[in-house]
């Protein structure tokens, strides 16, 4: 933003003609401190406003030029795609129109009403998604979990300005994750469990009236099969079709072991009650509850590997 010089220090000549009471010397004396008065001023809101336009120019993190720096593109789409960091991307939206968006993709250079507003709500939205990325959305004390509250010191406003810099924005948000492992083990199976529920070829096993146990004859076999080589507790390649009648091998009880310690039940190998119930849960709730325990404020400090 630059103002003319001539408008900051513009001085109040007229002063000078109006009527004065008393002598020569002192009305000379009084124009003098009027006038040196009146340039200090017009000096003072002169630095005043140059020193607003430097901060303003300052605040403005997503922009080169007028038009949307690399950072901002890279940016803006990775709020869109919150989902794959098991938020919601609804909460990041910009709080502008979609016409002044669209603009801005499109490489439109924007005058400073509208760049400056689009610059701020970039950057509100980013300091949403980067606090629940690096926290989580939801605080466990409000859901019944006695956890310790997450406490590291994170300046939302530092990662900021560290992110409209950064030559590779997607590194620079990884650095924000939570570090243990089991929150990226989670990330990475919210992506799976989402490209299963998508499949619509997976449906859980008829359950049994009766315990099936290994070598016990089970007509639900082949969903069965499918189900556990989908979820990656059985290995394709040990699958042996069967010939003459679908019985529980020694290959799918294993697999079955596997998934009951994956979900907290006794890993006897046996298709029981529990256990069917288990293989019944739809996809769509495994994928709610990994996007749930992923926004657990702190969560991750809990969670053990295993």
């Amino acid at each position: 933003m630059r103002l003319p010089a001539a408008r900051c220090l513009r001085l109040d000549t007229r002063m000078k003609t109006r009527s004065w009471k008393g002598s020569p010397r002192e009305h000379e004396h009084a124009f003098s401190l009027r006038d040196a008065r009146s340039f200090c001023s017009s000096i003072a809101v002169l630095i005043v406003l140059c020193l607003h336009s430097s901060i303003v120019e300052a605040q403005t993190l997503w922009f080169d030029d007028g038009k949307l720096s690399p950072q901002a593109r890279v940016m803006i789409e990775t709020l869109r795609s919150a989902e794959s960091y098991g938020l919601r991307s609804e909460s990041y939206a910009l709080a502008r129109s979609a016409d002044e968006t669209s603009r801005v993709l499109a490489g439109e250079a924007l005058d400073e009403g509208t760049r400056l507003p689009l610059d701020a709500a970039l950057s509100a939205a980013v300091a949403r998604f980067l606090k629940d990325l690096h926290y989580g959305r939801v605080n466990p004390r409000a859901t019944g979990f006695n956890l310790p509250e997450a406490r590291d010191g994170f300046d939302v406003q530092a990662a900021i300005r560290e992110l409209a810099a950064s030559r590779d924005v997607g590194a620079t948000i990884r650095s924000y994750e939570p570090r243990p492992v089991p929150y990226h083990r989670l990330k990475d199976a919210l992506q799976r469990y989402r490209a299963l529920a998508a499949r619509g070829d997976l449906t859980p096993p008829p359950a049994s009236a009766n315990a099936i146990r290994e070598g016990d004859r089970y007509e639900g076999l082949p969903q069965l099969r499918r189900l556990l080589v989908a979820l990656g507790d059985l290995d394709e390649a040990s699958v042996v079709e069967d010939t003459t009648e679908p019985v529980l091998d020694a290959a799918t009880t294993e697999a079955v072991r596997r998934f009951q310690r994956r979900h907290g039940l006794d890993a006897d190998g046996v298709l029981g009650r529990r256990t069917f119930a288990a293989l019944a849960v739809p996809l769509e709730r495994r994928v709610r509850q990994i996007e749930l325990t992923l926004d657990l404020d702190g969560s991750e400090s809990s969670i053990t590997t295993g």
